[in-house]
Formats: C-alpha cells, sequence, structure tokens
C-alpha cells in the first residue's frame, strides 16, 4: 500500500477563467498578494473576474510585451479570488489569493482582454522520513531567521508555527523570501513536494547568512557609532579641563587637523599623519615625545608632496633661454630640448638623470640655473662634497635626538616644489665613512625605476621622486661608483678656447661684474687685446672662473678711483688736490693712460667729443667722502697696456721655450679635473754608471712602467736611433718630471719619456713648438689615451703649434673647437720612430734629411696625414 496521497484541489473550479498576465511576479497557491494593475486588457481581465465569481487565472509573462499573446505565457498558473480591490490614478489596486495550481490547455483573446482554458494540476504529498527531516530543518531555519529579522509584524510567528502542511509553509515562505520569479515559477511547476522543499530550505538557508551578516555589520557600526560618540565626549571634557587649566594643545591638534586637510596629502601620507596627530592628542606636553611628534608633523607638512610647477614644453622657447645665459655647449642644449620636445608629446615622461663631468669653471653649476629657467621650474643644489653619512642623504631614524630628514628631503622643503631642477654638485667627492657609503644611498634616488617610491628614514613615508629633473656635475668620472655611472647620462663639458672665453667675457662675465660692483650698464670696455693678455698672463684655466675672477679687479679698481678712495700720498695736505708724485701707484698709472670718453654726448655739442686723459690729479672730493668727482669720465675703456696697472706684473708665462731650450727635455701633456696642462719630461746621462734607471718627481706605478717600457724600447732601436750601442749601458739614465710636489700617474707620458731619452742620449734638442701624448709599448708602438681634447687646448694655451697624438684619436678631433683646428697642427702617428722625425731634427739620428713640416689640420677632416715612415 502507497503511502502517497494527493492534495485536491477545489472541484468546482470553472473550465475557463479570464487571465492576468504578470510580469516579474508569481502568486503562489496558499497566499495572498497584492498586485497593481494598469494594462487596459489586464484591467478589463480583473472587471471580468470581478462581475462574476471573482476568480482569475494569475500567470507568469515571458519578457515585457504589452500586449502578450499565448506564447507569452506560461502554461502553469495559479487560481486566484480576488479578495479586494481599489482604484488608482495610475489603474487598479488588487488584493489576491492563490487558491490552486492549475494548467492552461490554451489562451483565447475576446472582448479586450485574455481568457484561459484550465485544467486542475493535483500536488501529490510523500510523507517520507526525508521530507520530515527537510522540514524540521525548515522551521529551524525559519525561527533563526525570525530571531534575526527586524520589523516582523507579531502575529507573524504563531501564524507560521500554526501552519501543519508541509506544501502550505512551502508556498507561505516561498513568498516571503527573495527569490526570483523565474525560481518560483520552477517551484510552482514542480510536481515533487519533496524538491520543493529542498529549493526553499537552500533559499532560507542563505537568507539566514545574509540576515547574519547584515546583524554584524549593523552591531560593529553601532559599537563604532558608540566609540565615537563616547570619544567625542571624553574630548569635550578633556577640552573643557585645558582650558580650566589655562592649556592650549588642544587648538594646536585642531590646527593641525586643519593644515592635513588644507595640504591634500596623498592618501597613505595622511593616514600616518593622523595616526602622529592622534598619538599628540593624547600625550600630555611635558612627555619627551611631545615635541618629536610636533616637529616631525611639521616637516610632513612642508614637504611639498602634491605641488609642482607646470613646465614650459616649448623647445624653441627653451633653446633661446639657453643661448642667452650660456656660449656653445651645443650637447647639453641639444639633451634638454629633445627631453622637452619628447614632453610635448608624452605628458608622463620621467625625467633624465644628467651628469656633467668637467674642469672648474665651465659652467655646470650655471648651467643647471639655465635649464631650470628654460623649463619654468624651481632650482635647488646641494653639494656632496665630503659627505661621508648616508644618514646625509635618507635622514636620519626619528629614535635619535636631534634626528631630521635627509638632503633630499631638505632640499625639496626648500624648493616648494615637488618637480623642480635638482643639482647634486661634486658627486665625485663622496667619501665612504664608516656611517655607510652615501653612493649606495644615491643609488635608490638616481634610478628611475625605483626613485617613485624614495623612503626618507625620517619621514617614513614613500616620497615620488619621479617628477625630479636630477643632474649631478663631477670633474671626473673616475671616482664615482661605478653602479653609479650606470644610472646616468654623462655629458662632457670641456675647457674653452682662447677666443671662447673672450666671446663669454664680453658677453656675460664684463656686463656681471659691472653691475655686482655698482658701475653704470656699458660704463666700463675692456678691449680685446686686454681680455687676450688677461687669459694668457693671468689665468692658467680650462674654465672661466679666474678670468672673471681677474675681470672682477679691474671693476673693483675702477669703481674705488670713482668713489674717490685714493692711496693716501696720492692726496694733497688739504684732502682736495693730489700732489704730483713720481712714485705713483702702478693703478694710478694705468688709470692715468686709460681713454676716458664722455657718455650721453648731446648731437647740438659745438665741440667734438672729448678724450679726457684721467690721471691722479683730476679726483676731487669737494663735498664730502663718497662724492663722485664731476672731472671723472663716465666712460673706461680699459686696453691691453693698462692691464698691469690693475692687476700687476704677469703671472704666468710660457716656459716651453726655455725648458726646451737643451737637450734631454720634451713636452709632454696632461689630464687633470682643471684640464689640461702641459708637463716637462726631463731626462739626462750619468757617466760611469751601469745603465740604471731613476726616476723622479713622484711618479705613479704606471707611469714608472711606462718609463721603463720607454728605455727598453729606446735600448732594443739604439742603432736605427743614431746611438751608439753600449752608450746607454755605460751610463745611468735619470728621468725627472718637475713640479716633485704633485703626484703624477697614467701611460700617456710614454712617448714623451721615449723622446726625452733619444733627445739626452742624441744631445738634440726636441722642437720647442711641439707637444705629445700617447702611450708607448715595448715594440714602439703608440697606444690611444684619452682627454685629447682637453690637452689640445692646454697645448693652444702655452703657444704649441704642433701636437703629435695617437692615430687611432684621430676621431677625437671633431671634438675639438674650430679655432683649435685651424691654429694648430695635429699628426697622427702610430710609431715612435714618427714621433721622432717631427719632434727632432732628422740629422741628429743619422737620417738622411731633417724632419718634414707637417701640414695644417684644415686639410682632410681637420686632421693631419700620418708621417710618411
Amino acid at each position: 500500500m502507497s503511502d502517497t496521497t494527493t492534495r485536491s484541489t477545489d472541484s468546482t473550479l470553472p473550465a475557463e477563467l479570464p487571465a492576468l498576465p504578470l510580469r516579474n511576479t508569481v502568486v503562489l497557491p496558499l497566499t495572498i498578494q497584492p498586485l497593481a494593475v494598469d494594462r487596459p486588457h489586464s484591467i478589463e481581465a480583473v472587471n471580468r473576474a470581478l462581475t462574476g465569481d471573482r476568480m482569475i487565472l494569475l500567470a507568469l509573462q515571458r519578457g515585457d510585451a504589452a500586449q502578450p499573446g499565448e506564447e507569452d505565457l506560461r502554461r502553469v498558473g495559479t487560481v486566484g479570488v480576488i479578495r479586494q480591490m481599489a482604484k488608482g490614478q495610475a489603474g487598479l489596486q488588487v488584493l489576491v489569493e492563490g487558491l490552486a495550481r492549475v494548467r492552461v490547455t490554451g489562451y483565447m483573446t475576446g472582448d479586450n482582454h485574455l481568457r484561459a482554458s484550465i485544467t486542475p494540476a493535483p500536488e501529490p504529498v510523500d510523507p517520507s522520513l526525508e521530507l520530515e527531516a527537510y522540514m524540521r530543518r525548515l522551521r529551524e531555519l525559519t525561527e533563526r531567521a525570525l530571531s534575526l529579522a527586524t520589523g516582523i509584524p507579531s502575529d507573524l510567528r504563531p501564524l507560521l508555527e500554526s501552519i501543519e502542511e508541509p506544501l502550505r509553509l512551502c508556498y507561505v515562505l516561498a513568498s516571503m523570501l527573495d527569490m526570483k520569479a523565474e525560481d518560483k515559477q520552477l517551484l510552482l511547476e514542480e510536481d515533487d513536494l519533496l524538491v520543493k522543499v529542498r529549493a526553499v530550505t537552500q533559499s532560507l538557508s542563505r537568507e539566514v547568512e545574509l540576515l547574519a551578516l547584515k546583524g554584524k555589520i549593523e552591531s560593529e557600526a553601532q559599537q563604532e557609532m558608540s566609540d565615537q560618540q563616547r570619544q567625542y565626549y571624553l574630548r569635550q571634557q578633556l577640552k573643557k579641563i585645558r582650558e580650566e587649566l589655562g592649556e592650549t594643545e588642544g587648538e594646536e591638534v585642531q590646527d593641525l587637523r586643519q593644515r592635513v586637510e588644507e595640504a591634500k596629502l596623498p592618501e597613505h601620507v595622511a593616514s600616518a599623519v593622523g595616526r602622529e596627530i592622534d598619538r599628540l592628542e593624547r600625550m600630555p606636553p611635558a612627555s619627551p615625545d611631545y615635541q618629536m611628534i610636533r616637529t616631525y608633523l611639521d616637516w610632513v607638512l612642508e614637504v611639498p608632496w602634491s605641488v609642482t610647477t607646470e613646465d614650459r614644453l616649448d623647445p624653441v622657447a627653451a633653446q633661446q633661454v639657453l643661448d642667452e645665459d650660456h656660449y656653445d655647449l651645443a650637447k647639453v642644449k641639444e639633451r634638454i630640448v629633445e627631453y622637452l620636445a619628447v614632453r610635448k608629446l608624452k605628458g608622463d615622461l620621467k625625467g633624465p638623470i644628467l651628469c656633467f663631468v668637467g674642469p672648474p669653471g665651465v659652467g655646470k653649476t650655471s648651467l643647471g640655473q639655465s635649464i631650470a629657467r628654460a623649463m619654468n621650474r624651481k632650482f635647488v643644489r646641494i653639494s656632496l662634497g665630503g659627505v661621508r653619512d648616508e644618514a646625509e642623504i635618507r635622514g636620519h631614524r626619528r629614535t635619535y635626538i636631534g634626528s631630521m630628514p635627509g638632503r633630499i628631503i631638505q632640499a625639496l622643503k626648500q624648493a616648494g616644489s615637488a618637480n623642480p631642477v635638482f643639482m647634486l654638485d661634486e658627486i665625485d667627492k663622496l667619501a665612504a665613512g664608516f656611517q655607510g657609503d652615501p653612493a649606495a644611498a644615491l643609488l635608490e634616488v638616481l634610478d628611475p625605476a625605483q626613485n617613485n617610491t624614495f623612503r626618507d628614514h625620517y619621514l617614513e613615508v614613500p616620497f615620488d621622486l619621479s617628477r625630479v629633473l636630477f643632474i649631478t656635475t663631477a670633474n671626473q668620472l673616475g671616482p664615482v661608483h661605478p653602479a653609479l655611472q650606470d644610472r646616468m647620462e654623462v655629458i662632457t663639458l670641456g675647457g674653452y678656447t682662447e677666443g671662447e672665453k673672450v666671446h663669454i667675457a664680453r658677453q656675460y662675465l664684463i656686463p656681471r661684474q659691472v653691475q655686482e660692483h655698482g658701475l653704470a650698464e656699458g660704463s666700463v670696455e675692456i678691449t680685446e687685446p686686454a681680455l687676450r693678455r688677461i687669459i694668457t698672463g693671468y689665468t692658467r684655466e680650462a674654465g672661466v672662473r679666474n678670468l672673471e675672477r681677474q675681470i672682477g679687479t679691474v671693476a673693483r679698481k675702477i669703481a674705488a678711483r670713482i668713489a674717490g678712495v685714493l692711496p693716501e700720498q696720492e692726496r694733497s695736505p688739504e684732502g682736495t688736490t693730489a700732489r704730483p708724485n713720481t712714485t705713483a701707484s702702478p693703478m694710478s698709472e694705468a688709470v692715468g693712460r686709460i681713454e676716458a670718453r664722455v657718455a650721453n654726448q648731446t648731437p647740438s655739442s659745438a665741440a667734438p667729443q672729448a678724450t679726457i686723459v684721467a690721471s691722479s690729479a683730476e679726483v676731487r672730493s669737494t663735498d664730502a667722502e663718497n662724492t663722485v668727482s664731476p672731472s671723472l669720465p663716465q666712460h673706461w675703456t680699459v686696453d691691453a697696456d693698462d692691464i698691469p696697472g690693475y692687476l700687476g706684473p704677469p703671472r704666468i708665462r710660457s716656459e716651453t721655450a726655455f725648458r726646451t731650450s737643451r737637450p734631454g727635455v720634451a713636452t709632454g701633456l696632461a689630464w687633470t679635473e682643471a684640464g689640461g696642462d702641459v708637463l716637462f719630461v726631463e731626462a739626462t746621462l750619468v757617466p760611469g754608471g751601469s745603465g740604471q734607471l731613476v726616476l723622479t718627481g713622484q711618479l705613479g706605478d704606471v707611469m714608472q712602467e711606462s718609463a721603463r717600457a720607454a728605455l727598453s724600447h729606446v735600448r732594443a732601436s739604439a742603432t736605427g736611433l743614431g746611438i751608439p750601442t753600449d752608450f746607454l749601458r755605460k751610463h745611468d739614465i735619470h728621468v725627472h718630471v718637475p713640479a716633485g710636489a704633485i703626484p703624477k700617474d697614467g701611460p700617456s707620458a710614454g712617448v714623451t719619456m721615449a723622446t726625452a731619452i733619444v733627445s739626452a742620449a742624441t744631445n738634440i734638442s726636441v722642437r720647442d713648438d711641439v707637444a705629445m701624448t700617447g702611450e708607448i709599448t715595448l715594440s714602439g708602438l703608440v697606444l690611444p689615451v684619452g682627454g685629447i681634447r682637453e690637452k689640445a687646448l692646454a697645448a693652444k694655451r702655452h703657444g704649441i703649434k704642433t701636437l703629435i697624438m695617437p692615430d687611432h684619436n684621430r676621431q677625437d678631433l671633431d671634438e675639438l673647437p674650430a679655432e683649435a683646428r685651424d691654429e694648430m697642427t695635429f699628426v697622427p702617428v702610430g710609431t715612435l720612430e714618427e714621433v721622432l722625425k717631427v719632434a727632432m731634427p732628422a740629422p741628429a739620428r743619422g737620417q738622411e734629411s731633417g724632419a718634414r713640416s707637417a701640414p695644417k689640420a684644415s686639410e682632410g677632416r681637420n686632421q693631419v696625414p700620418r708621417t710618411k715612415r
């Protein structure tokens, strides 16, 4: 006998009923649900039902068609009875009660509404153990849901507890759950009660979980709100207590919070600052950490986290600014213009890391200022010379007394911008100490892949340095850490020629010194011969720093003359007229020779423009000590003959001809941090010796090895060089490089040492207008060396007309200024024999004819063809 029973449906159900299509709504049997009816055909169906037995078919509609047809309606629906109806502005509001599930055999359209033919669809009930187990679980979940839900009517719990039929409870719970219309329709169409109960149980279980999570969130929010209210209450009490005690740290904290809001800090920075302000608020002012936190907050709030300047992305305008500030330096200007052009096309380009390498005084630092002006950025500079502690870069941790951020953050605060032009000066002067290596700390700063999260030890929050344009300067690359060199784009700035220095002086240095010494613009003119005399007789440098200093001396003496500041012996006893004095100072004699032209002459003047010869007797001080004499000229012209009167006798004179006027002396070339320089090598042979080599002049290991290699080659080639075979064995050879207090090293003096030894052995002098550079090998080959540009400029400064250089350095001549290439002769050589053909007369070495004159550098790529062997 089967335990299965079937729930009977109402046998009085009509065979045909008005049909009400429902959108996104399913009315289940044994449930009551309100409906809004607004479509005309639906309103007509309701009206037809109300005129009869109030029964109507409730069927789910597929889609959103305004006039659904038979194919748009489901074939299983619910017969409902209209319990209430009310008319509204948009349609009808009806309350229906589901009676039974039915199947639709067909839909018909008539009298402006849908009708349906229906047959009963009985729902079997299987009272199995599994069904009983699901029902118990369903009732537990119902109780749990009622306990978690809020706003439940008081009569709902007794109503649900009174339902004993599984099918009725299943339908009632499904109507109350937030189930999709499609899921409810599947529940209605399902014939197996156990499947229905299982589906409702799963939906109710999910709803219970959501209610539990919602309750937890609301509880936490309520707890947080309670904590905030409690903190607010306590803060108000604390505020009143502090007001009674006359303390004002509450206002200080409030001011800090306001500054945080105004600073527009990044989210991670604002979070860290907020925590520190909370600590400060809870801390008594007498606490040792109070002032430390207060100082930290001031630093963080003063750093320009989001303050930037707008770049001037006009390459043409930037080129014009760079040309206004600096002469030549084409490579640097080209690189900056290229960067701006790319930035104009791609806005988020990271700033390059440039490294300017060159001797002092060539304009590395001032070039950084000019780049900042061209890009419309702030400029900030820090000097790294002598820095030994890595904390100077990254800052000190806050645990130390007196700690502060590193120089990077300090400089950014000083600039007030997050994208300045940042110059790290003298990066080659960094020194490692026991506190750490600052060069290693700079690796993060100068790495474009890392510096967007640079973390200062003091701030302890990342700062984005990728927007900064870093420029470093160095006199030489050797001491710079190799990893740092790899991160930088090296641009070499060479020394200036004499003509370039004259141009720079007239365009930049003289106007600046005139202005700095309070003289009128255009009131001082230093002629070109005078400038060349200052350059050759009073300065010896690759740059123009000393040249500007000497021009400043001239301007200062003219200013003193105008102001009436003269030596005491040049004044008369009454202080109004200077006495004639045969022992006048050189400065007075120079000024007495200056042609002073009166400026601002009017065209209507009858007399031609006067030329006034200013002497010491023309200076007057009639009104007061600082009164300028009206008899002094308004325009001062300084010629070459006046320079000794201003600067004294020349301090520098060419020693090349003097030192090379005897055998055994050769002129070499050296590279230094200050540019190129001449290097004299002296060799002498001491009779009665055994062929030993003596080296003096504080030579380094490499230079000593070059001397040994040069001597070995000369001995091996003595016959071909016109030297008796046993001559060098019976004499000791002493090689000396003057300026013994200065350490010297490098391989480039090899050919110079070999030439000096040959000159001493043959007793023939080396040409005094020839200098040379190159490394020598045992087989007499001349190998390439570095610093050709600087060495060539040094040779030109010292009056050298011919420069012997390695053949493999031909390409370096392209870097020379046109002035140097045109005025000098360059002889590329491959062997020592070729060097001697140019540097020493051929008959001295037993050759057939004299040395051939080398062609000018302007022939063939501005270089001299190699001399025939």
